[in-house]
């Protein structure tokens, strides 16, 4: 009689979430660190292999979560756990550098680990089953650290090009691999973010961490289903891209712009979600599906843990037992780690202001045309190193515009030059490219479009000592040259510091000590927009350092002549 009262007590009516403290205080860390997670999430939608699915995995966590408050019986907050304590201890050092240098993707992951612990801590008394699948689904939202994600871009667009250069020639189709560019006849097709597998390869990725949680399969089976995911979004693009250039090449159709394109890639995505589930019911036949019942001789359900999320059973409501009591230490613990995070993050709000957050949301990207008039038809430059004075004409000027994400900039304002240094007249393509976020490495482009780096070196100018300029010496194949010299500066004219080397030539330390130092050298708050100056000039032959030094002394004065102007402007 004594035990069914107890039964009784403990599983009566479920108090309110917001009566726990740790409850509450997770929930409040995580709203204020909302100036940055908006300005992260602005910055992932600007990101294609992003904005294809992050809305919705935000959304399937947010019903995902609300379905499972609703039907437990009785929701309970657990500060008990290593996992769930884990997770908060890794949230504390993210959040406070996040906080205390303003950095949007350090503030992700610290809200992911935060958001982890919250939910793993929300336990069903009935079944024993906490919110912790949610936290899988949170992992696709999570942008890779360090630029790893632009690394993977440029691997995989490598990869698409050399597979599906492999299946035409099996199939006896005539055509040049160039970097990244697919030659068939007078044609040529670049193998682009969206034709690589980039952005299916993320989607597909949700989709099957997403299916797993909603089915309530297990962690082991949802590895496969990312492994399978992978495969068939590398397969799916491959063939995408073979297709295009057999359309080309047999028959003259151009499936590579237009509504066709779009057409061709949303079929391939679809095939590849549908060879998903195919995998995910080829795993049920091997498995066998999961019977909840305890006379069950399923294999599945002997090994339980390889199949589902949640627990079989639901506890035996009338056992008698009681909830372990927590010791009081553990709970203030909890409350007062999260009370840090609450206060660092509300340095974003004091330093910069809920003003500056909104403007970072409302006018990224929304930007000017820099026009013709920022260079006069005829110029005249003067420096020391070159000897005396030499003119610039301009031949052509044209403005250019791309997709918001293209690596090449959204907008690009382009001249043509004529000019002469010393006794050798130069005819080059100079151009204002715009807009980027942080330091954009132009070598990566050019690499994509069948260049090879030769050689790539910040020389200082003596312009400006403390800007130094990006050279790049290129080969091609079939035996071109070229000189490649870049810089950036920020909207405010303030010069971008280039690293020392490619960020896709270094390892991961060096990418993240790199990110790093740019971080704790910049000024408290967003980071700004930045312009980018280029100037490419080919060559007979590859030229000696000494002539690099030349026109990297003489593209000094124009992209002080072109910021100059732009930073008036803005």
């Amino acid at each position: 009689m004594d035990s069914t009262i107890k039964v009784a007590k403990t599983l009566a009516a479920p108090k309110s979430l917001w009566q726990s403290p740790v409850f509450t205080f997770h929930v409040l860390a995580l709203a204020l660190h909302l100036p940055l997670l908006a300005v992260y999430f602005r910055e992932l939608w600007s990101q294609p292999h992003y904005q294809s699915f992050f809305v919705f995995a935000l959304a399937f966590v947010a019903v995902y979560v609300h379905w499972r408050l609703r039907e437990a019986k009785q929701m309970v907050v657990s500060t008990r756990g290593f996992l769930p304590n884990l997770f908060l201890i890794l949230a504390l050092p993210f959040s406070l550098f996040a906080n205390i240098v303003f950095d949007p993707d350090f503030a992700a992951i610290g809200c992911f680990f935060l958001a982890s612990s919250l939910f793993s801590r929300l336990r069903d008394r009935a079944t024993d089953a906490t919110l912790l699948p949610a936290v899988w689904v949170l992992v696709t939202v999570v942008r890779l650290p360090f630029k790893i994600d632009i690394l993977l871009i440029s691997k995989l667009q490598i990869w698409t090009s050399k597979l599906a250069s492999a299946l035409l020639d099996l199939l006896g189709v005539s055509h040049l691999l160039a970097g990244n560019v697919v030659r068939v006849g007078d044609k040529q097709f670049g193998v682009e973010e969206a034709c690589s597998g980039v952005q299916s390869l993320f989607l597909l990725i949700f989709c099957a961490i997403a299916w797993s949680v909603f089915s309530n399969r297990s962690f082991i089976r949802m590895l496969l289903l990312v492994l399978a995911a992978i495969f068939w979004a590398s397969l799916f693009n491959t063939l995408r891209v073979m297709m295009i250039c057999l359309a080309e090449a047999w028959y003259q159709i151009d499936l590579a712009t237009g509504l066709t394109h779009a057409i061709l890639g949303y079929i391939s995505i679809g095939c590849a979600i549908a060879m998903l589930v195919s995998t995910d019911f080829l795993l049920e036949l091997m498995f066998g599906r999961f019977e909840s019942t305890a006379s069950s001789s399923n294999v599945s359900q002997r090994f339980s843990w390889f199949y589902s999320f949640l627990p079989a059973n639901a506890k035996d409501e009338t056992t008698g037992k009681e909830p372990k009591k927590t010791a009081p230490w553990r709970r203030w613990a909890i409350v007062v780690i999260c009370g840090i995070l609450a206060l660092t993050a509300l340095l974003p709000w004091i330093q910069v202001g809920p003003s500056v957050i909104w403007r970072q949301l409302t006018d990224k990207y929304n930007v000017e045309d820099i026009t013709s008039e920022i260079l006069e038809e005829s110029f005249r430059l003067e420096s020391e190193s070159l000897g005396g004075e030499s003119v610039w004409n301009v031949e052509k000027f044209e403005l250019q515009e791309r997709e918001l994400n293209s690596d090449w900039g959204s907008r690009s304002s382009v001249w043509q030059l004529l000019g002469k240094i010393g006794p050798n007249a130069i005819r080059c393509s100079l151009s204002c490219d715009y807009p980027f976020s942080g330091w954009h490495e132009l070598s990566r482009c050019y690499r994509g479009n069948g260049w090879t780096m030769e050689s790539r070196v910040n020389l200082e100018s003596k312009t400006n000592p403390e800007w130094p300029v990006t050279a790049v010496k290129l080969n091609q194949p079939a035996g071109g040259h070229a000189i490649l010299l870049f810089s950036l500066f920020d909207e405010s004219g303030k010069p971008v510091l280039p690293p020392d080397r490619d960020i896709v030539t270094m390892n991961y330390l060096e990418r993240a000590i790199n990110a790093i130092q740019q971080r704790l050298t910049k000024d408290y708050g967003p980071t700004p927009q930045t312009y980018q100056v280029q100037v490419i000039v080919p060559v007979q032959e590859s030229v000696a350092d000494e002539a690099v030094k030349m026109l990297a002394e003489h593209f000094a004065e124009i992209r002080e002549k072109i910021r100059s102007r732009v930073s008036e402007d803005l």
